[in-house]
């Protein structure tokens, strides 16, 4: 099953640009080499949005068997993209259920201190993680960005995280034991 939401900006770029081609070929990006460059068109493989071909002028990586090896671009996925480049009906459906981290990575347990009733600050974060302050700051955005609503206040003096109690009005998530999220 095709599922666009799970793409990268590059992803949607190199589709973008083998839409416009003739012959719907994936250019690699040049800035990606090696081992990264197969790994990147082995996602599209696997996604379902490009397949091998044999192509020397263009060439992902070089297979002992079978020569170079380029990709061509199968399927369209972005004739009927959002803004965003992804469909909107995938996305509406990303949004709507969160992605959820593997349970022994360092983001489930990121995830689990922001489910705590008291949150987690920056310094909590970096204490489970052993991550500088700017790396744990990302893997919010990070969470963000993968459909987490998270909320943030300010509790005596410093940050705390929240992932927000979904569905429910500030007012109901008082009354069912989750503090309200403080302007800043």
């Amino acid at each position: 099953m095709l599922d666009p939401s799970s793409l990268s900006p590059t992803h949607r770029d190199l589709i973008e640009t083998a839409r416009r081609r003739d012959d719907r070929r994936l250019m690699p990006p040049e800035r990606v080499r090696g081992r990264a460059r197969r790994l990147l068109g082995e996602k599209l493989i696997g996604l379902g949005f490009a397949e091998t071909i044999a192509d020397d002028e263009a060439p992902w990586w070089s297979d002992p068997a079978l020569g170079p090896t380029g990709l061509r671009l199968i399927i369209d996925a972005s004739e009927n993209a959002g803004a965003n480049g992804s469909t909107g009906e995938v996305d509406d459906a990303a949004s709507a259920q969160p992605v959820e981290p593997h349970a022994w990575t360092k983001i489930a347990r990121v995830l689990a201190l922001l489910r705590r009733f008291d949150g987690a600050d920056i310094a909590a974060l970096v204490a489970a993680t052993d991550w500088l302050p700017h790396t744990a700051r990302a893997a919010l955005t990070g969470l963000r960005r993968r459909g987490h609503a998270i909320e943030t206040c300010k509790e005596d003096g410093r940050t705390v995280y929240r992932v927000a109690s979904a569905g429910m009005p500030p007012s109901d998530r008082e009354m069912a034991g989750s503090p309200a999220p403080r302007s800043n």
